[in-house]
């Protein structure tokens, strides 16, 4: 997945060249370039990757296992078995695939943030 500057928000995981890290601002250097502010530093669009979802990321974000499905302040996830992605509403069908997605989805659904528990 390419990663566009609009699908984040400040607080959001992403990878970077570094590892693991969170966005802290989002700004436009020149009429060419995306950038975010990642522990102080400018970092291009480009240089990023989104983070898959994965049980262990769910559990470090708060959710809790309930069989194949995760839970967070009755925010239910289902697996989908045919895709193995998380769906968020079942009739809807919106598939989720990557950490940032879910953050933006549950901060719209709660007004509250997911943050890592170490």
């Amino acid at each position: 997945m390419e990663l566009k500057i609009q699908d984040l928000r400040i607080g959001n995981y992403i990878e970077t060249e570094n590892g693991i890290d969170e966005v802290r601002g989002v700004f436009n250097r020149n009429c060419f370039k995306d950038v975010f502010l990642v522990k102080n530093e400018d970092t291009e669009i480009e240089k990023v990757k989104p983070i898959p979802i994965t049980e262990e990321w769910l559990l470090r974000l708060g959710f809790e296992k309930i069989g194949n499905n995760f839970d967070k302040d009755n925010v239910i996830l289902w697996r989908n078995l045919k895709t193995n992605n998380l769906i968020f509403d079942r009739k809807l069908k919106v598939d989720i695939k990557y950490i940032h997605e879910l953050q933006n989805l549950f901060h719209s659904l709660s007004g509250n943030e997911l943050e890592m528990k170490e």
